[in-house]
């Protein structure tokens, strides 16, 4: 396997995970914050989180691993708009992506998974629950979107 080939192997494989948990991560914790039973609304959002920090975490890195060495091994320019224009809003939607996600969505996800254990202990949903579960949502809708796009300019590119 050349160095091409392995970098594209991390880069596929790091947006795979990473793209398959933030389109299965909603099934997880949409019918967590609508069930009745907080104890198992909690163990749904634990799970999110260790998802996230694991799966998540890791598909984010090893989808940048993967794009600079791909960068660098074909040797396409950096943040150039021409000749390369979807390589450059693939560049820069991806690494914004990545961004957001570590610095915001990973510990946003652990904040919300102690809020929801602490509405379990406390009997009833605490109001810092409802507050990270909206931010939750949206950075991961945000997220979300940001990826779609940079599918749809890797599959239509020229």
């Amino acid at each position: 396997m050349t160095m091409t080939g392995l970098f594209l192997f991390l880069h596929v494989l790091g947006v795979v995970l990473w793209v398959g948990l933030a389109v299965t991560l909603p099934f997880i914790t949409g019918p967590a914050a609508r069930e009745e039973n907080l104890e198992v609304a909690a163990f749904a959002y634990g799970a999110a989180d260790r998802l996230t920090r694991s799966l998540g975490l890791g598909g984010m890195i090893l989808t940048l691993v993967g794009g600079i060495g791909l960068m660098t091994t074909i040797g396409y320019p950096w943040f150039r708009p021409f000749p390369s224009h979807w390589l450059f809003q693939m560049q820069v939607l991806g690494i914004l992506s990545i961004a957001v996600g570590i610095v915001y969505q990973v510990p946003l996800a652990g904040r919300l998974a102690r809020e929801a254990r602490a509405s379990a202990e406390a009997g009833a949903r605490t109001e810092g629950f409802r507050k990270y579960r909206k931010r939750h949502a949206i950075v991961g809708s945000v997220i979300g979107a940001l990826l779609l796009i940079v599918l749809l300019l890797a599959t239509l590119k020229p």
